[in-house]
């Protein structure tokens, strides 16, 4: 009556026939009369072609050519079976490509993209409106060729040179970036060595200095000579105050450029021969250098004058100091130097002082000597290249 059935409007008879009814009438029949459709289809390829436009179809049994770079293909079919078309089937398979069959309507192109080099043979088989299929047919032969710079050894020798090439210029890069980073690792070693020698110079003076005024104020005799006690005493604060006032300095991120370190030892020598006699001079670069110098490098020059200062002031019976300072772009020098009694005059050269300015030198890439003049006098010489300032 119509392709239109009403919701609910069937109906079953004693004898088994079942209606259904419709907008024009109704349709009855017997269910066991029902039989499937036993006309098998066939299949028929009617286009080829991809997406520049049509390909001719091979001529007998030679196989369809693809050149590169054309390896893609669309093949139009049809079912030949027209009791119910619209719901005819096919499968398809590519053997040595898609060896597993896919499924699709007769209205949908068969379509292969990116079909390796290679011969491969196209099978088909027709399924009509009832789920019949009409046997696997032989529908096409195809052959893919590709030139030499598309062929797989051609590409894997360029991409391994390719994939050569990215992992040399990784490498340099992690090479690069692993050396940063090796250097502030070195940085901060240096850093944390530092600051591991300043806490032990501050343990062994600060330390050691309250463990003497402790004593001096703990001993049996404090009564009996307390005005030597009290002068013992405030010469010891005195040393210890100047002692945290240069470890504050050292610490100090403000004080890292060459002047400010110039100036402090400048300081430092005045203070220590202020009401001596002896005058302090000082042969620095005017202006001063303003450049950024390294934490290891500033306290370690400092340490060194400071030393050396100290040697003076407490074995030289020096009248003259003169303090040098001068750089070339390359190479620097730094000096102390005196009128004392020299190298050979007394106990001015024992003890680790020396040991130690060497040593400190050393830790920061440089150079020391310690002579003395003929008439008399001694000179302390730290020299190196310009890169120890950033040490």
């Amino acid at each position: 009556q119509s392709k239109e059935f009403n919701g609910h409007a069937w109906f079953r008879s004693a004898s088994g026939r079942i209606y259904f009814g419709g907008t024009n009438g109704f349709n009855h029949f017997m269910p066991g009369a029902v039989r499937d459709d036993p006309d098998p289809p066939m299949v028929r390829i009617v286009r080829l072609g991809d997406d520049a436009g049509p390909i001719a179809p091979p001529v007998g049994d030679a196989p369809l050519r693809l050149p590169w770079p054309r390896n893609a293909l669309n093949a139009e079919v049809a079912v030949l079976e027209f009791t119910a078309p619209e719901r005819n089937t096919y499968r398809w398979r590519m053997r040595g490509h898609r060896d597993a069959w896919s499924t699709a309507a007769a209205s949908v192109p068969i379509a292969m993209e990116n079909v390796p080099a290679g011969t491969y043979l196209l099978e088909v088989e027709g399924i009509n409106g009832d789920g019949t299929p009409g046997g696997v047919q032989a529908a096409l032969r195809i052959a893919v060729v590709r030139p030499l710079w598309a062929r797989p050894g051609t590409m894997v020798t360029a991409s391994t040179a390719v994939i050569a090439l990215a992992a040399w210029a990784w490498s340099r890069v992690a090479r690069r970036r692993l050396r940063a980073r090796l250097a502030e690792s070195e940085r901060e070693m240096r850093e944390l060595r530092l600051r591991t020698r300043l806490a032990r110079d501050i343990h062994d003076d600060v330390g050691s200095g309250l463990a003497r005024m402790a004593a001096l104020a703990r001993s049996p005799k404090r009564l009996a000579d307390s005005d030597a006690r009290f002068e013992k005493l405030g010469a010891i604060s005195s040393e210890l105050l100047d002692n945290l006032r240069d470890v504050v300095w050292l610490n100090d991120p403000r004080q890292g450029t060459l002047d400010a370190l110039l100036l402090h030892v400048r300081d430092h020598a005045q203070d220590l021969f202020e009401g001596t006699g002896a005058r302090v001079c000082c042969t620095f670069p005017d202006p001063l250098p303003t450049r950024t110098i390294g934490g290891l490098f500033r306290r370690n020059l400092f340490l060194i004058a400071k030393e050396a200062l100290h040697n003076v002031r407490k074995h030289a019976d020096a009248r003259r100091i003169m303090l040098h300072w001068e750089h070339d772009g390359e190479r620097f020098a730094f000096m102390v130097s005196d009128d004392g009694h020299g190298v050979g005059g007394g106990p001015h050269g024992a003890g680790h002082g020396t040991a130690n300015m060497g040593q400190r030198a050393a830790d920061m890439g440089a150079v020391f000597e310690r002579s003395g003049a003929p008439h008399g006098g001694t000179t302390v010489r730290v020299h190196g290249r310009t890169s120890c300032l950033d040490e």
